[in-house]
Order: structure tokens, then C-alpha cells, then sequence
């Protein structure tokens, strides 16, 4: 890695972990404090370093730089104050309604922080029963102001409150194929069982968040598939990070490797966990499942990383949502095979079946969508 990738890692772990960066006394030119700020907008992680800049010695960080840095955090708090109005708002429609519904990812995992408040938020994601979808879909309408046109097969639609989108899942697939899907269906239902749940306060509403086991799988499956299809930043490691940090010792552990082998993607767990612990410094007892050996290819991931972005916005030149519906889709199939053939010198089957997988899904969609 270069100084300043190491530079900002050092800044990142130090805003994950709350502990002193370790290169603090170094000099740091300005371009390289630029590259670092560059860097932490790429991948949605601006508001832990400047957590961890916050933690290095009076006059390290340049004050342009550090006043830069405040003033996002400041904006990102503000945007995180909207999300959890929003959200509680959103949460009591669908209790008066009579329709259960649990949060996952965001703000949810947003507790497992340090400063939960800096964290860079983005949509809210809520899943129902699938029995309940529909009368879901109807509640969250009556107080959007913009509907997204709706995946059916994934029972997923997506809705504005002003310029925020919640979307809703009646089911969490992926496009990583069956396996993974039947096995995500089976925890999804145990969710919405009795003491399947659990609860955090979000401005005076109990928001009903996943079990501890189903968050340390779906957070790894959510971050695959966007590894897989469309882009992956630090963010999403970052928050599976502190969720497995946050409930070590408390995850089953046996049951999570059941899963992981059932689904297929025991080889992606090790890998990004080795990850976790190499480039994020995730204790190695706190991360389920590792084997050194497998930090060989953690420094593949970040190439990945580096290269594409937090959702692969790096990538992104220009906006296609004027363009005609199959050139978006084209576009974005060209971009993803891609993608999925330079995986295969990280995870070489498992590259080619998923991309079976998403082609099939794929030419279905745009049938459809046609």
C-alpha cells in the first residue's frame, strides 16, 4: 500500500476502535491528507477518520484538513438525526397498521459504533412477512411522495419521504442463487417468530432489529452480493465489523457455520473475516471462523475496493438514469462480468457459478422489464 493508504487505514481503525493512530508523529504532506479525504468520501467512511483524526496529537492533522472533516461530520450527524425521525415516524405507521416489520442494516448496526451519530447513513431497509408485503407496500405509499418502480420476484419496493428512500423486502435474496436464498428464508422466518427479535429505542419507538445470529450472516451475505454485483466499500465491512465486535461471544457460532456451508460460501467468510483482521484490525478472537491463511487475499479485496468505490460510485461518470432501460442494463451486465471474472482469481468456482447465477437472473429481469 502506499503512505497514504496506510495513513488512512491507521485513521480509520483508530475511529473504529477508538484507540491512537499509530502515525501520529509522522510528517504528512499535503497531498497526501488529500488523498486520505479522498479516499474516505470513496468509500462512506469520512466520519471514523475523523474520529481517529480526533484522537492523534494537537497540530498532526492540518486545521484546513481537520476543519474539512468537521464540518462533513457535523452534516453527517444532521443527516443521521433526519433518518431516525423518519424512521420512528415510518415504524409507527406500520404499528398502527398491524404489521410487523424489522430494521436491518443502517441504523440498526449504526448502535454497534463507538459514535453511532457518525456514521455515514444512507437508506432505511425494512423487511415484513411475505404475507404482509402487500398491505406494507399500500401503508408506506399513503405518506411517500415518490415510488421506485418495484422488483416482484424479490418482493422488494422502494419508496421516498422526502429525498430519503425506505425500502421495504418481503424477502432478503440475493442474486447468488438458491442455496443462499433458502437458507437466508429459513433465518428470515425465525425472525418474525416469538423472541425472534429484538428491540432498540429509536426518538421514543421501539424499532424491532434482528437477532444477533442473523445479523453476523446477512450482513456478510448483503456485502457479498454487492462485492459480486455492483461494487463493495469499507463501510460494509467496517459495520460487520463492529457487529461481530459488539456480540462477541454471543454469536452461535456452530449454527453460523452450519449456514455458511449449507449456503456455499465458507471460502468468502474466511476470506473477508481474514480481511476484518488484516486491514481493520478486528481481534482474531472476535472474528468467527478465521484462518490466517487466508489474509493472502485480503490485499485482492482491497484492490477490488480501491478501484470501485463504496456501491462502485467511483466508477460511475455520468448519470444513466435517462438512458433507455436496456442500455442501463447492458451497461451494468458488461460492468458486472467484469467484475465477476477478476473475483475469479480470488474465489475461481464460486466466481463462475454466481455469475451463472446472475446471468439467469438477469435476462429474466430485463424479459420482464422490457
Amino acid at each position: 500500500m502506499t503512505f497514504s493508504e496506510n495513513l488512512f487505514f491507521d485513521l480509520l481503525r483508530s475511529g473504529l476502535w477508538g484507540k491512537t493512530p499509530e502515525m501520529g508523529a509522522l510528517e504528512v504532506s499535503d497531498s497526501d491528507w488529500k488523498k486520505v479525504y479522498k479516499l474516505s468520501m470513496e468509500q462512506t467512511v469520512a466520519g471514523l477518520v475523523t474520529d481517529g483524526a480526533a484522537l492523534c496529537p494537537s497540530g498532526f492533522v492540518p486545521r484546513d484538513m481537520s476543519m474539512r472533516l468537521m464540518s462533513l461530520l457535523v452534516s453527517v450527524e444532521r443527516r443521521n438525526a433526519v433518518v431516525n425521525t423518519t424512521l420512528s415516524r415510518v415504524v409507527s405507521l406500520f404499528d398502527e397498521a398491524g404489521i410487523s416489520v424489522i430494521l436491518v442494516k443502517g441504523q440498526a448496526v449504526a448502535q454497534c459504533y463507538i459514535h453511532p451519530q457518525g456514521r455515514m447513513p444512507g437508506d432505511i431497509d425494512l423487511i415484513v412477512q411475505p404475507e404482509q408485503y402487500e398491505s406494507a407496500k399500500t401503508a408506506l405509499a399513503s405518506i411517500s411522495e415518490k415510488l421506485e418502480s418495484e422488483d416482484s420476484d424479490k418482493m422488494h419496493f422502494g419508496a421516498f419521504i422526502g429525498d430519503l428512500e425506505v425500502e421495504l423486502h418481503g424477502t432478503v435474496h440475493t442474486s447468488l442463487g438458491n442455496k443462499v436464498n433458502d437458507v437466508l428464508d429459513y433465518a428470515q422466518a425465525e425472525l418474525f417468530r416469538s423472541g425472534g427479535c429484538r428491540a432498540w429505542e429509536c426518538c421514543g419507538v421501539q424499532v424491532r432489529v434482528p437477532s444477533i445470529d442473523f445479523d453476523a450472516l446477512f450482513i456478510f451475505a448483503h456485502l457479498l452480493q454487492h462485492f459480486y454485483c455492483g461494487g463493495l466499500g469499507l463501510r460494509q465491512l467496517c459495520d460487520w465489523a463492529r457487529v461481530l465486535h459488539t456480540h462477541c461471544g454471543r454469536i452461535d457460532v456452530p449454527l453460523l457455520e452450519r449456514r455458511l456451508s449449507d449456503m456455499g460460501l465458507m471460502t468468502e467468510w474466511k476470506a473477508f473475516v481474514a480481511f476484518l483482521v488484516k486491514y481493520l484490525a478486528l481481534p482474531p478472537d472476535e472474528a468467527p471462523l478465521y484462518e490466517p491463511r487466508y489474509e493472502a487475499k485480503a490485499d485482492k479485496l482491497w484492490g477490488f475496493m480501491e478501484k470501485v468505490g463504496n456501491f462502485g460510485k467511483k466508477r460511475q461518470r455520468r448519470d444513466r438514469r435517462n438512458d433507455p432501460y436496456l442500455i442501463r442494463k447492458m451497461e451494468s451486465f458488461f460492468i458486472n462480468s467484469g467484475d465477476f471474472f477478476r473475483h475469479a482469481r480470488i474465489f475461481p468456482l464460486d466466481s463462475i457459478k454466481f455469475f451463472w447465477n446472475y446471468f439467469i437472473t438477469g435476462t429474466k429481469t430485463v424479459i420482464k422489464g422490457a
